[in-house]
């Protein structure tokens, strides 16, 4: 009898391990899924959001203050930012720095209606203060339907070669129906100072929605 009661412990602590082990493994897997996640996505994903600020006119709205979707960042949620600046938790990198470019907008007139849109440019990066820090970059977009902000979407860089630093968006063209990026990209010969690569991808707006097209690269 003893010996078989003790065949019953051995057998219970011996599957007590095997599942502590197994739990363990799954554990460590599920959080390396989260923290190698895309850095950012390839198209603007987000659903048009309206944010719980009354606008009249985009040319009036406080930039530097105002609060942006995390998704450039991978930051869950929304960051608000105070004078152009906010540090935030990223899924991917841990604390960043995000940060507004210049103090306003761009704006042009996106849905045709005669009013303009807005795109703030954004840049996340380790803190360092120093290109070579630099994380991701984009655009966000916004419109004020019945008078209240909403952000259309995030429009990032659309060819970023592997192994190099960040590409990121130069400038822009507001048209009807479309949004035209002019990137510049890195070879893994250019300085960070210094990316030799242009491109151009023209983004569709279509049912309140950004979408990107072919990306062209013209250098």
């Amino acid at each position: 009898m003893l010996q078989w009661r003790r065949r019953i412990v051995f057998l219970f602590l011996l599957g007590t391990a095997v599942f502590m082990v197994i739990l363990a493994w799954y554990t460590s897997n599920g959080r390396n899924r989260v923290a190698t996640g895309p850095a950012t996505t390839s198209s603007s994903t987000l659903s048009p959001t309206t944010l719980a600020t009354p606008v009249a006119d985009l040319h009036r709205v406080d930039w530097p203050n105002v609060t942006i979707p995390g998704q450039l960042c991978v930051v869950p949620g929304f960051i608000t930012l105070r004078n152009g600046e906010a540090t935030a938790s990223s899924q991917r990198w841990g604390q960043v720095h995000v940060g507004m470019q210049g103090t306003d907008a761009e704006y042009g007139d996106l849905d045709g209606d005669g009013d303009d849109e807005a795109a703030v440019t954004i840049w996340c990066d380790n803190g360092g203060g120093t290109a070579a820090g630099q994380l991701a970059q984009g655009l966000v977009v916004f419109d004020n339907p019945s008078g209240q902000l909403r952000t259309i979407g995030t429009v990032t860089p659309q060819h970023q070669p592997a192994d190099v630093h960040t590409s990121f968006i130069d400038s822009l063209t507001f048209a009807r129906g479309r949004l035209v990026t002019h990137e510049l990209w890195y070879r893994n010969t250019d300085a960070t100072c210094c990316p030799s690569g242009k491109a151009t991808t023209v983004w569709k707006y279509t049912s309140g929605r950004l979408v990107p097209g072919n990306t062209q690269l013209t250098s």
